[in-house]
């Protein structure tokens, strides 16, 4: 174990884990500024490939390349996070990504903060093991003090935990399942931490744990999958289910402390979050639902949103609620090829809004930053380049990466509660081959 600091050193374990290099210089995979400030020779390359002329909304001229997005019976596993072997990427819910162009019109009360730290997100932890292993969740209770879940190919190992505290990332004990990962975590403590397992590439099962601060408890089992989660208290808790075609899906349970209910105006509903048990904000297909503590109360926001075309369907897919009078969603517009657009939209208290657009991929959430502006994470899952959005004075920015985009998916990200510190959580792989020669990262940025 490796000591610990505010830099929080990459770590190994004891279980045939290496800590790795952040790039070969063989295959120059550094982003350029990057590689150059460390002497490396290097072949600058785009982020997106040139061979797409930029589209009618893309102002500042970036081009994007389309990827290989199929449109199979599921039709997007919630988060986008497939555990590893390509085929079986492939075969389900992969979803090509990349960048474009933005509008802000000035009715929204927009984050306006100074960007903290923009670009300086950096590789913390970098593993190797058998099994492609790769962070698939994140939570964070504290300026240092944070949890990660691990996932690795279907059927060979379960997910473990990883844990931040003085002394660094650790592996801590976890009750997982070889057939399962975590696809969503979340916490309001360092003793009310929680995490969401669904099996893997199925719609179901899917579970619940906690973690008291001494000990994980499994409180909830659920014969269908889990997507998203709205961690609001020890006895206030959600969860929502996945969208699915053509397979009922899980829609929102409550834990009240004592045992899960079923509001029937759940129904549809793929993620949430919150700030009191009556004021509780969930996404899912077009819509947005507020919970007032008696039920979900629903808005079309099909308005705000491109239209269906034979090859687009726009969905919602994050929010986050910033006050009751400023609330946060993110949408894609669903192209079939290479997703997105990447669409931000604002709550003012009495109406919805479209804030900023760029021009392709399907995000998978929304965090704050601590100064006023969001972290979007926007994974490139059929390899096309990953991307974290950054939004801050009106406009959507893509940072750059501690590796090249084409290596790097970043699935999560959490905000330390009081600082301008944020933590990543995802997967290095080989160079245009998405699902072989795994390492697991996480990522820190502040």
């Amino acid at each position: 174990m490796t000591g610990g600091n505010e830099s929080w050193p990459d770590l190994g374990s004891q279980n045939e884990r290496l800590v790795v290099p952040l790039a070969d210089q063989d295959e120059r995979l550094l982003d350029p500024q990057i590689a150059q400030k460390a002497g490396l020779p290097v072949e600058p390359r785009p982020l997106v490939p040139r061979s797409r002329p930029a589209a009618d909304d893309e102002p500042d001229g970036q081009a994007a390349g389309s990827g290989q997005r199929g449109w199979s019976g599921l039709r997007r596993l919630r988060r986008g996070r497939p555990v590893a072997a390509a085929a079986a990427v492939v075969s389900l819910a992969a979803a090509a990504l990349a960048a474009g162009g933005l509008t802000a019109p000035h009715q929204a009360s927009a984050a306006t903060a100074a960007r903290p730290d923009a670009g300086g997100w950096r590789i913390t932890l970098n593993l190797t093991a058998k099994h492609n292993p790769q962070f698939t969740a994140i939570t964070a209770t504290g300026p240092a003090a944070a949890w990660a879940f691990e996932a690795f190919d279907p059927g060979t190992a379960a997910p473990a935990a990883w844990q931040l505290t003085g002394s660094g990332w650790h592996h801590a004990a976890f009750p997982g399942k070889s057939s399962e990962q975590v696809v969503a975590a979340g916490s309001t403590s360092a003793s009310n931490v929680w995490a969401f397992t669904q099996k893997n590439f199925t719609n179901g099962p899917s579970r619940a744990l906690r973690w008291n601060g001494s000990g994980w408890q499994v409180l909830g089992t659920f014969s269908r999958a889990i997507g998203g989660a709205a961690v609001l208290g020890p006895r206030d808790v959600w969860v929502f289910g996945v969208d699915v075609f053509g397979q009922k899906e899980l829609g929102a349970r409550h834990w009240n402390g004592h045992r899960w209910t079923t509001p029937s105006s759940g129904h549809g509903l793929v993620a949430g979050n919150g700030l009191a048990a009556n004021d509780v904000w969930a996404v899912g297909g077009k819509q947005v639902a507020h919970w007032n503590g008696h039920t979900w109360q629903r808005t079309s926001l099909a308005g705000v949103l491109p239209p269906n075309t034979l090859l687009a369907h726009p969905f919602m897919e994050g929010i986050y609620e910033q006050s009751p009078s400023s609330v946060w969603a993110i949408a894609s517009g669903g192209r079939q090829d290479e997703g997105g657009p990447v669409i931000l939209l604002h709550f003012n208290g009495h109406s919805w809004s479209k804030v900023a657009q760029r021009g392709f991929g399907d995000p998978v959430q929304i965090v704050p930053d601590g100064s006023g502006g969001l972290w979007i994470p926007v994974p490139g899952l059929s390899g096309a380049p990953s991307q974290i959005l950054h939004f801050t004075g009106g406009k959507l920015h893509q940072v750059a990466l501690p590796i090249t985009s084409r290596r790097l998916i970043v699935q999560a990200i959490a905000h330390a509660p009081g600082t301008t510190r944020s933590f990543g959580a995802g997967q290095i792989h080989k160079l245009n081959s998405l699902g072989l020669g795994l390492h697991a990262v996480l990522l820190q940025v502040n």
